[in-house]
């Protein structure tokens, strides 16, 4: 069950909720946050307690992949040529698409963890290397979860652009 919360100096948990989660009133809370998300759940489990949360964690993990690949599209639907990322490896993937010398990056007054990106002159064959003009792509993505999103059929050639984009892909 989703809640959406309106978060001010405090937020509070409905005991709906609680009651939902099998949380009982006495106790003791544990609050873990990650980026971007805050966990809360018992501080003291049995193995099997331990078993079934990590069974709904997984679960929902699962969706939020699954709703990250109907987002961004199956892999199937592509264009006629195909997925122009179906053919390369997790490893090429995350790979920063371009890297040049630090002290290229120095002289060129570029910061050291700034993307880059490159442009060609066709006629001359020079290849021009700048900050690229997004934060994101697939190089920021763990292989972990490309390799999962792959394996579910998401679309990573989509999956880049909205990267590339910032685009706001979960609203409630």
């Amino acid at each position: 069950m989703n809640l959406i919360l309106t978060r001010d100096k405090a937020t509070t948990i409905p005991p709906a909720a609680m009651k939902l989660s099998g949380i009982p009133d006495n106790a003791k809370l544990e609050l873990t946050t990650l980026d971007g998300a805050v966990i809360l759940t018992k501080s003291k489990m049995t193995t099997m307690e331990y078993v079934k949360l990590l069974t709904a964690l997984t679960a929902h993990v699962g969706q939020i992949l699954l709703s990250l690949r109907d987002t961004c599209g199956h892999c199937d639907e592509c264009d006629e040529g195909g997925c122009v990322y179906s053919n390369l490896s997790i490893e090429e993937l995350c790979r920063p698409s371009v890297t040049v010398p630090d002290w290229a990056r120095e002289e060129a007054d570029i910061a050291p963890d700034a993307k880059l990106d490159c442009y060609v002159d066709e006629d001359s064959g020079v290849i021009t290397v700048c900050e690229a003009d997004n934060d994101f792509d697939l190089s920021d993505v763990s292989p972990v979860i490309l390799y999962a999103l792959r394996k579910s059929g998401c679309c990573l050639s989509a999956l880049e652009n909205a990267l590339m984009e910032n685009d706001i892909i979960y609203d409630k």
